[in-house]
């Protein structure tokens, strides 16, 4: 099963793959805009919503009663902090910990990064890893048994960024502490919005630049691609996504998918792509064939038939929703 949010209300829904079933399980989060990233531990069901970065939880194997307690499904888990209100990214780790990161309240600097342990309910949150800056994408990597941050440079809306460059970093769960953080010598570096692996230790992120930054006070900047060696802290590879499928128009957040071959496939606002393994060159795969907006309107304003998320790709299928459709593509044979 598929298993998402509604937004305005914050209403669970799941859907069969080939969308024979659709449910709407109803709320499942006290915060009623919409989650914003979601992962599983143990088959179940974790979502982390707007606002106030509250974390909820849903069994599907047991009946359906939402609220606050132990014995409720789906689960409210509360926020771990009075500052992360956007929890851009929501994984989990070898050791069973949820980590979230998170944009801050409106009108602050600096957003938190946070871990929770389902076993124990034990959690902590650091705010501001990196100084003036949130993290918007994690990536746990089994090797280094470290976290890779996306970083970004957002702020609580009605606050002015205070940089413009972001950069990832390495987070040891361990020690609980930053280990490591650059921009890896990357010029105008925008935010790391979705990060996937490549193998061999390598891995793909996502760079660029939403509209809430622009309002925000930051010059655009259109996306690029870029692997990078988290152990070498090394940057191998970097190119600019082509302009002529959309690249000025993307959501960006989670927008990098692993096939079950290991290629990776992500997507712009209106273009989905395969990354030639071992570069950052791109194939098109699929584009909606409607004109692109100029730069700068938020996503909102975009056509019913624009990306506005992308979904896991399970099998040789990849699922995206466009406006209050759930949809899917069949991917091509790869040789």
């Amino acid at each position: 099963m598929l298993y998402g949010s509604s937004y305005l209300p914050n209403h669970l829904y799941r859907s069969s793959l080939d969308g024979t079933v659709s449910e709407d399980l109803g709320q499942h989060s006290i915060a009623r805009g919409q989650a914003y990233s979601a992962t599983t531990i143990d088959n179940k069901v974790y979502l982390a919503s707007y606002p106030q970065a509250r974390l909820s939880v849903y069994d599907p194997g047991r009946p359906i009663k939402f609220g606050t307690e132990a014995s409720d499904n789906p689960r409210d888990l509360g926020r771990f902090d009075k500052v992360g209100y956007r929890p851009n990214a929501l994984i989990a780790s070898a050791d069973g910990k949820l980590w979230m990161g998170s944009g801050p309240d409106y009108g602050l600097i600096g957003g938190t990064l946070a871990w929770y342990d389902p076993a124990t309910e034990e959690s902590n949150s650091h705010r501001a890893i990196v100084p003036d800056m949130s993290p918007t994408s994690l990536l746990w990597l089994d090797d280094l048994k470290q976290v890779l941050v996306g970083l970004s440079i957002e702020v609580g809306t009605g606050a002015e960024v205070q940089r413009f460059d972001a950069g990832w970093a390495l987070w040891d769960p361990v020690a609980d502490e930053l280990a490591w953080w650059g921009d890896l010598g990357v010029e105008d570096m925008a935010d790391v919005t979705s990060l996937a692996p490549a193998g061999e230790g390598l891995v793909y992120a996502l760079i660029g630049r939403g509209d809430h930054l622009l309002t925000a006070g930051a010059p655009p900047i259109g996306p690029r691609l870029a692997l990078i060696d988290p152990e070498k802290r090394e940057l191998v590879s970097i190119a600019w996504l082509p302009e002529e499928f959309g690249a000025l128009s993307w959501h960006g957040h989670h927008s990098l998918r692993v096939a079950p071959n290991g290629d990776v496939y992500g997507a712009t606002a209106y273009a989905i792509f395969r990354i030639i393994p071992g570069t950052c060159e791109v194939e098109r795969i699929w584009q909606v064939d409607e004109p692109e907006p100029r730069l700068g309107v938020w996503m909102t304003s975009l056509s019913p038939n624009s990306i506005d998320l992308v979904g896991p790709i399970v099998g040789n299928e990849m699922f995206f929703a466009t406006g209050w459709r759930l949809r899917a593509i069949t991917l091509p044979k790869v040789d």
